[in-house]
């Protein structure tokens, strides 16, 4: 039983690694390409707008 758990356990482990390195590729690997697609309506909302 202590096997079954520390594979699934195991398992789960690999799956947030796998989660956290898609995460750091789209936000810092594709930022850029995806900042400049032009359905990225962000830059375009009022909501998003800067105040300084």
């Amino acid at each position: 039983m202590t096997r079954h758990i520390r594979h699934v356990s195991l398992f789960c482990f690999l799956l947030l690694v796998a989660l956290l390195l898609n995460a750091l590729r789209v936000q810092v690997l594709q930022a850029d390409s995806l900042d400049e697609n032009p359905a990225n309506r962000r830059s375009t909302l009022p909501a998003t707008e800067r105040r300084d």
